[in-house]
Protein backbone atom coordinates (compact mmCIF):
# COMPACT_ATOMS: atom_id res chain seq x y z
CA UNK A 1 0.00 0.00 0.00
CA UNK A 2 1.26 3.73 -0.99
CA UNK A 3 1.74 5.84 1.76
CA UNK A 4 -0.82 8.09 -0.27
CA UNK A 5 -3.14 4.81 0.03
CA UNK A 6 -2.93 5.01 3.83
CA UNK A 7 -3.24 8.71 3.87
CA UNK A 8 -6.63 8.57 1.79
CA UNK A 9 -7.71 5.41 4.02
CA UNK A 10 -6.94 7.90 7.35
CA UNK A 11 -9.02 10.57 5.88
CA UNK A 12 -11.87 7.96 5.44
CA UNK A 13 -11.45 6.62 8.81
CA UNK A 14 -11.59 10.48 10.43
CA UNK A 15 -14.27 11.56 8.14
CA UNK A 16 -16.32 8.44 9.87
CA UNK A 17 -15.07 8.99 13.22
CA UNK A 18 -16.19 12.69 12.82
CA UNK A 19 -20.00 11.06 11.38
CA UNK A 20 -19.56 9.08 14.48
CA UNK A 21 -19.38 11.60 16.95
CA UNK A 22 -21.62 14.10 15.62
CA UNK A 23 -24.53 11.43 15.60
CA UNK A 24 -23.46 10.51 19.19
CA UNK A 25 -24.03 13.86 20.05
CA UNK A 26 -27.35 14.67 18.46
CA UNK A 27 -28.52 11.33 19.83
CA UNK A 28 -27.49 12.88 23.24
CA UNK A 29 -29.57 15.76 22.64
CA UNK A 30 -32.58 13.92 21.58
CA UNK A 31 -32.30 11.74 24.87
CA UNK A 32 -32.01 14.88 26.66
CA UNK A 33 -34.83 16.67 25.23
CA UNK A 34 -36.82 13.15 26.10
CA UNK A 35 -35.79 13.47 29.67
CA UNK A 36 -36.71 16.32 29.84
CA UNK A 37 -40.58 15.62 28.48
CA UNK A 38 -40.77 12.62 30.44
CA UNK A 39 -39.83 14.68 33.75
CA UNK A 40 -42.55 17.51 32.59
CA UNK A 41 -44.71 14.89 31.49
CA UNK A 42 -44.39 13.35 34.83
CA UNK A 43 -44.79 16.17 36.94
CA UNK A 44 -48.11 17.00 35.01
CA UNK A 45 -49.39 13.13 35.82
CA UNK A 46 -48.05 13.58 39.33
CA UNK A 47 -50.02 17.17 40.05
CA UNK A 48 -53.16 15.07 37.49
CA UNK A 49 -53.01 11.96 40.38
CA UNK A 50 -53.03 14.53 43.39
CA UNK A 51 -56.79 16.59 41.84
CA UNK A 52 -57.64 13.27 41.34
CA UNK A 53 -57.86 11.87 44.22
CA UNK A 54 -59.32 15.04 45.71
CA UNK A 55 -62.14 15.16 43.19
CA UNK A 56 -62.94 11.39 44.31
CA UNK A 57 -62.52 12.03 47.93
CA UNK A 58 -64.87 14.82 47.32
CA UNK A 59 -67.06 12.45 45.27
CA UNK A 60 -66.93 9.99 47.94
CA UNK A 61 -68.09 12.60 50.65
CA UNK A 62 -71.05 13.86 48.56
CA UNK A 63 -72.30 10.18 48.01
CA UNK A 64 -72.08 10.01 51.77
CA UNK A 65 -73.92 13.10 52.58
CA UNK A 66 -76.49 11.95 49.49
CA UNK A 67 -77.58 8.52 50.46
CA UNK A 68 -77.71 10.18 54.45
CA UNK A 69 -80.20 12.53 52.87
CA UNK A 70 -81.95 9.94 50.71
CA UNK A 71 -82.54 7.92 54.23
CA UNK A 72 -83.66 10.66 56.05
CA UNK A 73 -86.10 11.76 53.24
CA UNK A 74 -87.98 8.13 53.19
CA UNK A 75 -88.18 8.07 56.75
CA UNK A 76 -89.95 11.56 56.26
CA UNK A 77 -92.05 9.88 53.75
CA UNK A 78 -92.76 6.87 56.27
CA UNK A 79 -93.44 9.65 58.79
CA UNK A 80 -96.07 10.99 56.58
CA UNK A 81 -97.29 8.08 54.82
CA UNK A 82 -98.37 6.92 58.67
CA UNK A 83 -100.12 10.41 59.70
CA UNK A 84 -102.14 10.37 56.27
CA UNK A 85 -102.99 6.57 57.19
CA UNK A 86 -104.02 8.37 61.02
CA UNK A 87 -105.83 11.13 59.56
CA UNK A 88 -107.82 8.50 56.95
CA UNK A 89 -108.62 6.71 59.69
CA UNK A 90 -109.81 9.42 62.12
CA UNK A 91 -111.83 10.62 59.43
CA UNK A 92 -113.54 7.34 58.72
CA UNK A 93 -114.34 7.04 62.41
CA UNK A 94 -115.72 9.89 62.65
CA UNK A 95 -118.06 9.40 59.74
CA UNK A 96 -119.57 6.06 60.94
Amino acid sequence: MTSDEIVEQLKQILEMLRRTIEASGELAQRVELLEEGSGEKLGVLTSLQGNLKVLLETYQAQAEAQSRTNLDVVESIKRLEARVTALEKEKSQHRS
